[in-house]
């Protein structure tokens, strides 16, 4: 419950936002996921922009579960043009639940001043079940600049 009300918050009181799985050199982003499958709170510090360590708190609505994973994404390749950006980043996570809970994937994406495409990629295991794969399909918003 708290994690709804959380994520109200966070998107009634911003206008407009950007999260990256990788921040600047010694930044941080608190991000907010709501789907099918789950919600979370994701916080993550990166030392530097190749790396970054986190903790996301989720509530698996498919499992109906609370539990936390102790997170790790590190940029695999990175290609600037004079005019886009593209990223692909490996990603990992440890569940509060111990080696029984764990997740890896990709997430990849590629954007211009105007345009962001990006799309994840998670297999995800539990104690319960094998688990399950969580796929986001390409996902394409058009952002403007003010």
């Amino acid at each position: 419950m708290g994690i709804k009300v959380l994520i109200f918050m966070m998107l009634f009181f911003t206008l407009s936002s950007e999260s990256r799985p990788i921040s600047y050199s010694g930044g941080s982003t608190l991000m907010a996921f709501s789907g099918n499958m789950y919600n979370s709170i994701y916080y993550h510090f990166s030392p530097t922009y190749r790396y970054s360590v986190g903790v996301e708190s989720v509530e698996d609505k498919f499992f109906d579960q609370q539990y936390s994973y102790f997170r790790f994404t590190y940029l695999l390749s990175r290609r600037n043009t004079e005019s886009s950006q593209g990223n692909l980043y490996f990603q990992s996570g440890l569940s509060s639940d111990g080696l029984n809970g764990h997740f890896y994937g990709l997430h990849g994406d590629w954007e211009t001043r105007r345009w962001f495409i990006g799309f994840n990629y998670r297999d995800v295991k539990n104690s319960l079940k094998n688990g399950y794969n969580d796929q986001t399909e390409w996902d394409a918003h058009v952002m403007y600049r003010i």
